[in-house]
């Protein structure tokens, strides 16, 4: 037997749960063993510690009125309901939804699934419409401005 063993089979041993040939082992090893020895000799005095201390005393009926208390409860019908089928329901429609939810957000309006490269999603985007501002146009007016007052500032803000 090794230490750990006997240290696995140690409170079996003091409470007699062992057979006769492992008795005999754990008590063989305890006698050859100074660092086991030593071990059981604090496990003991830890026992015999904790036996020493006294116990708190429950209130009289205590069991009693607990045990009542149980009895006279019934089961909420729509909690026991709910938890049993609503949840899980629920959760499944959510799952199945958002599965379905993902798929339509992956293709365009005519059912085939989105451009996959980075020029087709660019250009999903219509980003050619801020290409060219017509000279007349606000824009064109704005941006003359502005680019006029950085000239002016020595380009700061």
């Amino acid at each position: 037997m090794n230490c750990k063993t006997l240290k696995h089979n140690y409170s079996a041993h003091m409470d007699g749960q062992l057979s006769q040939k492992e008795f005999e082992a754990v008590s063989d090893h305890l006698r050859d063993c100074p660092t086991c020895q030593a071990w059981a000799d604090e496990m003991e005095g830890t026992w015999q510690l904790l036996g020493s201390v006294p116990g708190a005393a429950a209130s009289p009926f205590f069991q009693t009125r607990v045990r009542a208390k149980v009895a006279t409860e019934k089961p909420d019908r729509e909690t026991s309901l709910g938890v049993r089928i609503l949840i899980p329901v629920s959760a499944t429609a959510l799952l199945v939804l958002g599965v379905l939810f993902g798929s339509l957000l992956g293709m365009n309006g005519n059912g085939y699934t989105a451009p996959q490269t980075q020029t087709d999603w660019m250009d999903g985007l219509h980003l050619d419409s801020f290409d060219a501002i017509p000279s007349t146009s606000i824009g064109a007016a704005y941006f003359e401005t502005a680019g006029n007052d950085l000239s002016e500032d020595g380009g700061a803000p």
